[in-house]
């Protein structure tokens, strides 16, 4: 009788060291869930396996670029988990400054206002500057592009303003390309004209009437 109380201790003793990973001999057959049940990156009383945001930065795992690992007092402007800067601590901790702190598919080395994102507006050539800007564009801080396409001829006087010109030769500058090859065409485009465009003749060759001629 006495040997079995001692073998269903020793089994019992065997179940619990099992479960809390504990034993000797430095192993441990501590499961990945139970692991994940201790390990509480942030400290808040919640395992990181039911924890949704591991970091405790405000920033949820499943839209954290970094989830364990806390912003702290860096600024993120589109709430991705990477930093708009980040300096020799931060790189330390393991982040890398975001390429794109407003998170609207520009980046900041190319976006007119990176710090303000373009949100559902429409912008052709990729510059940041929306094609149109509203009340509630202009109050967010962005103002209109006036050069929709980005190929260097104004809306106003571009013949085909959402269409670019590309490496293509306009000599009047007036969107309307001099020749259209059958790219040209399907993008929308269609060579300038006499008739869209006045002849223009090379100043080398105006001739000056003089008195007495």
């Amino acid at each position: 009788m006495v040997i079995a109380k001692r073998f269903y201790l020793l089994v019992a003793v065997s179940f619990v060291l099992a479960v809390t990973g504990c034993g000797g001999g430095g192993s441990s057959s501590s499961s990945p869930a139970a692991t994940a049940a201790i390990l509480d990156t942030d400290g808040d009383g919640t395992g990181n396996n039911t924890d949704t945001d591991d970091d405790g930065d405000g920033v949820l795992d499943t839209a954290d670029a970094f989830p364990l690992i806390t912003l702290g007092g860096l600024t993120d402007t589109d709430g991705d988990g990477r930093p708009n800067d980040c300096d020799a601590a931060c790189q330390t901790a393991g982040m890398t400054a975001d390429t794109d702190d407003d998170g609207d598919g520009v980046l900041d080395t190319a976006d007119a206002f990176p710090l303000i994102t373009l949100g559902a507006l429409t912008d052709t050539d990729g510059d940041g500057r929306p094609n149109d800007c509203d009340a509630a564009c202009q109050t967010a801080g962005m103002t209109a592009d006036t050069d929709d396409d980005g190929d260097g001829v104004l809306d106003t006087a571009d013949a085909f303003p959402l269409i670019t010109l590309g490496g293509l030769t306009d000599t009047d500058g007036d969107g309307r390309p001099n020749v259209c090859d059958a790219a040209c065409q399907a993008a929308g485009m269609t060579a300038d004209t006499p008739s869209s465009a006045a002849l223009q003749l090379p100043t080398s060759l105006v001739i000056l009437k003089t008195e007495g001629e």
